[in-house]
Parts: structure tokens; sequence; C-alpha cells
């Protein structure tokens, strides 16, 4: 086989050492934690194939900017460490290295920048208290908005560190999921987007737009009458129309309130631009 358009790398500018010293190195707490699904992935890809060499990076530190589940194996393996040294690289670097890749999911990103920035840190305790909840749903509901699932519409958001979460929207927030997961199980049974179906009874919570126990009772009672949901205008119409069940007085039609929301937010963009 010929090989063209090849540089050369000098050894002196990529120089791979190897230790069994494994006390050299440490974790960086501003980089995602080590999942013991990956390590175990990595350890039946060495056991199956070997230790195709993969080098890993850490900085003059001997902080590991990345491997650390490669790391982990060969240390729990007895095998030695094979590593580069990039010096001056950090949370910043590593943070990069990983924006764009998959590497890296929404909730790494979130625990590392947790270590520094306080939206952070109060979003990923929110997060551990409601571990039944995706990020995307948590973020909907502290924002007013609606998310079928996936989530990537607020990932570049929480990847690029834009993320803004107070105290105040912390504690409104854990309210309003406290409220929330009390759905969790109706959920499964009504069927379609769970996610959407958290968002919808979040919305409306958060917004007090009718008696919250005697929606929780009704829906409770006849769940039955709300098809598998699918979108958002649609399921809000049936939740009113059960919670609306034997109502003389006090009736709600939550998809109108929906529209007119729409209508406001529609009008005070108009009039900001």
């Amino acid at each position: 086989m010929k090989i063209e358009n090849i540089k050369d790398v000098n050894e002196a500018d990529y120089k791979v050492y190897a230790t069994n010293n494994y006390g050299l190195f440490k974790f960086n707490a501003e980089n995602r934690e080590v999942s013991p699904k990956r390590v175990e992935a990595i350890k039946q890809s060495i056991e199956s194939v070997g230790d195709i060499r993969n080098p890993i990076i850490v900085n003059e530190k001997f902080e590991i900017m990345d491997g650390q589940g490669r790391f982990t194996v060969l240390k729990n393996a007895g095998m030695p460490i094979e590593f580069i040294v990039e010096p001056g690289i950090g949370a910043d670097e590593f943070r990069a290295l990983n924006m764009r890749q998959t590497n890296w999911t929404v909730k790494d990103f979130i625990h590392s920048y947790s270590k520094t920035k306080k939206d952070y840190e109060r979003f990923s305790k929110t997060m551990s208290e409601f571990p039944m909840f995706s990020v995307a749903v948590i973020y909907a509901i502290t924002e007013g908005l609606f998310c079928t699932g996936g989530g990537v519409w607020c990932s570049n958001t929480i990847r690029e560190g834009e993320l803004k979460f107070s105290k105040q929207q912390q504690i409104e927030t854990n309210e309003t999921m406290n409220y929330v997961k009390n759905y969790v199980d109706i959920s499964k049974i009504i069927g379609g987007s769970r996610s959407l179906l958290y968002c919808c009874i979040g919305w409306i919570y958060k917004k007090k737009l009718c008696d919250n126990k005697r929606l929780l009772s009704m829906i409770q009672k006849h769940f039955n009458r709300i098809p598998p949901v699918a979108r958002k205008e649609e399921t809000l119409k049936a939740i009113s129309d059960v919670y609306n069940l034997n109502l003389k007085t006090g009736r709600v039609y939550l998809n109108e309130t929906l529209d007119r929301d729409k209508f406001s937010r529609n009008k005070i963009e108009s009039e900001e631009k």
C-alpha cells in the first residue's frame, strides 16, 4: 500500500510514556464522572482484542484530561498506563474537546460545570433530587416550555456553559417537580410522550390555573379519558375535560389559556423588536 501526504511527527513533540505507578495520576473534579457501564465496556473490549495502543492524555499536574475510563480498567488489571503529557490544558480544553462529540452527555457537562458555576451546581442538585425526570424535562418546566423527549434543543445552552438557574428558579422548579412526580405512574398507563405530559402538568401547576389537588385526584380516577400524549393542545384539552367532570362552576379551558399565553408572548416579542 502506498502512503502519501502523511506528515512525519517528531517524537519529541509526541512522546508516549508508560508506567505502572498509578499514584502519579489524578482525576480532575471538573471532568465527567467515570461511568461503571463505560468501564465495563472498555474492559470487555480489552479482553476481546487486547489493549490497542490508545494513550491517555494528562496535563503537567498528571490530571487525566482524556481517558479516565481506560486508566481505571488498566489500573484494575495491573497493566501499564501509556500517556501523553499536554502542559497547560484543563477543564476548558476537555469540555471543548467533547463539545461536538458524542463522548460526553449533557449530564457530563452539567457535572463538569457544577464545580465552578453556581447555576449548574443548583441544577445538578435538582437533578439529583428528581432522578425520574430527564434533563430536558427539568429544563423545560423551569422555562415554562414543552418538550417531547430528546432535549437536543436545550443541550447547546448547557454544553456551552450558558445555563441560568437562579436560587428562586431552583425553589420554584423543585416545588413544581415535587407535584409533577405524582404523575409518573399514571403517565406509564396513559402512554405516548411522558415528557410532554410532565411539561403540561408542570405548566398548569406553575401558572396556578386550577385546583391542583382536584386535578391530581380526577386524573387518577379518570386517566382512561386521556389519550396517549402526542400534542400539547390535545393533551391540555383532555386534561381540562377530566378536570371539569361534574363541575358547574370553576371550569377550566387549558388549551385556550395556552393560546392566549402564546398570543401574549408573540405580542411582547413583536413590541420588543
